[in-house]
């Protein structure tokens, strides 16, 4: 894909409806271009891990993974999310199933709301 928001749309396509924390991530391909993994489920509600290796030439660029359920506070950034993004140096984006929104934290650009970063996906 030739944008990130592609490649994020694409990735955020390939989820299936349910109670269990999705995830994966999204490279840029060395010739700019955007590809995403296949979206690992993972076997808790509110966690995901996620292990993920680049081949030659390709630069980690995001992390996306869903906040499943009812709970209010899963349109929100967890404070893990944040410090993954901030550790990687990536996009973090979430998919909120609830009401159909992703969001998008990026270290030294999304604006917060307190404490919870509330853009939408975007990446330049």
């Amino acid at each position: 894909m030739a944008r990130f928001d592609e490649a994020a749309q694409a990735a955020f396509g390939r989820l299936t409806p349910g109670d269990l924390e999705q995830a994966g991530v999204i490279y840029q391909m060395p010739d700019g271009k955007y590809a995403y993994s296949i979206p690992t489920t993972q076997n808790q509600h509110d966690h995901f891990a996620l292990k993920a290796a680049t081949g030659d030439s390709q630069k980690l660029s995001g992390i996306y993974h869903t906040h499943p359920g009812n709970d209010v506070n899963g349109q929100y950034f967890s404070p893990n999310d944040i410090e993954i993004a901030k550790q990687l140096a990536v996009a973090e984006l979430c998919a909120v199933p609830e009401n159909g929104s992703i969001r998008s934290y990026t270290t030294g650009k999304t604006k917060f709301n307190g404490s919870a970063p509330m853009e939408i996906a975007s990446h330049d």
